[in-house]
Order: C-alpha cells, then sequence, then structure tokens
C-alpha cells in the first residue's frame, strides 16, 4: 500500500470522520516530511521514511497515548531532529509518550522520566538530571603515574 493508503487504513480504523480524513492525511504526511512521497509504495520508502510514516500513522486520529520504539533509528541527524520536535510538540499537548531508544542523547533530549535496562532488569528510574548526576556522563579517564 502507499503511504496514503496506509493512513487511510488508520484513519478508518480510528474512525476519523469522513470529512476529516483527507485533511488529517495531508497535515500528518506534511508534519513527518512525506507528501512528495504519498503515493510511493511503504516497501519502496528508505528505512527512516519508513520510521515517519509510522509516526504519522500513529498520529492520525488524535491518539493520547503514544508508544514509539527507536523512532529515530536509520535517519540522519536533520531528520532525526524533526522528529525530535513533533515529540516535544505532542508533550506540549498533553499526549502520553512512551519511547525505547538506545540514544542517550535522544533519551535525555525528550524524557521526563529515564528508565535504564541492563541485562533484563531495570537497572535505574529518575529525570534525566537524576540518572547523569549518579551514573555519570561521558567517560571517565583516570591516569595513574608509575
Amino acid at each position: 500500500m502507499s503511504c496514503e493508503e496506509n493512513l487511510r487504513l488508520i484513519a478508518d480504523i480510528r474512525c476519523v470522520p469522513k470529512a476529516e480524513v483527507e485533511n488529517e492525511i495531508h497535515m500528518q504526511l506534511e508534519r513527518v516530511g512525506l507528501l512528495q512521497d504519498k503515493h510511493k509504495l511503504a516497501s519502496q520508502l528508505s528505512g527512516g521514511n519508513r520510521r515517519k510514516l509510522s509516526l504519522a500513522m500513529a498520529l492520525i486520529g488524535g491518539t493520547q497515548i503514544l508508544y514509539f520504539d527507536e523512532p529515530t533509528s536509520a535517519m540522519d541527524p536533520a531528520s532525526r531532529r524533526v522528529i525530535w520536535s513533533i515529540i516535544k510538540d505532542l508533550k506540549q499537548q498533553g499526549k502520553t509518550i512512551i519511547l525505547t531508544t538506545h540514544y542517550l542523547e535522544e533519551a535525555d533530549e525528550l524524557a521526563d522520566r529515564i528508565g535504564v535496562m541492563s541485562k533484563g532488569m531495570l537497572f535505574a528510574v529518575g529525570s534525566p538530571n537524576f540518572i547523569k548526576r549518579n551514573f555519570g556522563v561521558g567517560y571517565h579517564v583516570y591516569i595513574s603515574p608509575k
């Protein structure tokens, strides 16, 4: 299916009123930067553009709770910043966002609370500042003279 057809399907599933579907599809494709690819098959999109399509699908219908799994993996830095901007805007609208990421910079930028997993267990939970203060930031180099 094309990007537009995927969004139309999600709009139908979420019972978006028929009169609003076209506007909603256009708005979400423009928001994520896929308007020029709306007729392209999803299978022909790059990995980053597939992520953008997934984000647009999540946003159709005014969803209040959003789950994102690695929302910016396979994206170039400019596209990553666009997605971060969208996620920040969603937070300001009062939406609940749960996301997983391997990028600590992304977690620091977007999260109010961070949960760190290690060996399948929750290792630490707290604000970005709490995590940095208690578990360090960056690398530590220790030099000992002989």
